[in-house]
């Protein structure tokens, strides 16, 4: 009985341990860790972000420009459509996930990638 709890202490320890530790970014973070950078999907869609403030979009095989800005300490992209509107997100990372939150619920899950040289 013993050893049956300290193994299940152990799994539950290391569920914890492993859970992810998703960080919000300051205004300042968020330039720093998407400039030159990629959020992507790996598979679908990816957002590249220049430092200069354009915005290069690939989403099932179809290109799209736009910007992107920092307002506060929230990630904002308008893009290059027909009804450009600007949105905005905060912004968590966890090592390479990413996720852009509206009050602090996700609404995009990624992966932030090295830009290819």
């Amino acid at each position: 009985m013993r050893r049956a709890s300290l193994i299940l202490g152990a799994c539950l320890l290391s569920t914890i341990v492993g859970a992810a530790q998703f960080k919000r970014l300051s205004s300042v973070e968020i330039k720093r860790t998407l400039a030159q950078r990629i959020i992507t999907d790996d598979a679908h869609w990816s957002d590249r972000f220049d430092a200069n403030g354009n915005l290069h979009s690939m989403e099932l095989g179809q290109a799209r420009t736009g910007i992107w800005r920092v307002n506060g300490n929230e990630l904002c992209t308008v893009r290059n459509t027909k009804k450009a509107e600007e949105e905005c997100f905060e912004v968590w990372v966890d090592n390479d996930e990413i996720e852009l939150r509206r009050d602090g619920i996700a609404v995009i899950s990624a992966f932030l990638r090295s830009r290819p040289q």
